[in-house]
């Protein structure tokens, strides 16, 4: 495995004003989680011990992680302090760079919308819109500038209208079905 590069996660957005921008995740998260659900109605009736379960809709998934964003271990360097940059190229501060993703939540406008995004990370692409952005600052620069932080964010899986209509089946085997056949 010497010498072998690491692939680096990025966030790339699909549609709206800044479509094929990409965003470069400095750190690749330690863990990520995905959670998938279905949704069921329950109905009570009189003089049953339990409610009726009727399956309502599948849910769309949920992929979580935590993202790393250091000013001082960027290949780059600190933009705020080394006037060069260590690594060349993408300098910017943990500032800019939450500012990027947090941004990822307001509304484009062209789409009316968030941007739908993909999550790419070797093997992994998860096309989803960036449903919440948490923040944990706990190193500042001295005037007071974010350094380093943690983003806990949650991406919730997104498919356009156009790719979920052909796979919803508009029929079940307890439909009963009537043809006439003529001679």
């Amino acid at each position: 495995m010497f010498g072998v590069s690491l692939e680096r996660a990025h966030i790339e957005v699909l549609a709206g004003k800044d479509q094929g921008n990409r965003i470069k995740v400095l750190f690749n998260p330690a863990e990520y989680s995905v959670e998938r659900g279905n949704a069921y109605k329950s109905t009570p009736l009189p003089g049953l011990g339990r409610p009726l379960i009727q399956f309502v809709n599948g849910d769309a998934a949920t992929l979580s992680m935590e993202l790393f964003l250091d000013d001082w271990t960027d290949p780059n360097g600190p933009p705020t302090i080394s006037p060069i940059p260590l690594g060349g190229g993408d300098s910017k501060s943990v500032k800019d760079r939450i500012a990027e993703i947090v941004g990822l939540l307001d509304i484009d406008e062209q789409l009316h919308a968030p941007p739908p995004v993909s999550f790419v990370w070797g093997p992994l692409r998860f096309d989803a819109v960036l449903e919440k952005v948490g923040r944990k600052i706990t190193m500042f620069h001295s005037d007071g500038t974010p350094a380093r932080a943690t983003l806990s964010v949650s991406f919730k899986e997104f498919k356009p209208r156009s790719r979920q209509a052909p796979d919803v089946r508009q029929e079940s085997p307890d439909k009963t079905k009537r043809r006439q056949v003529r001679a």
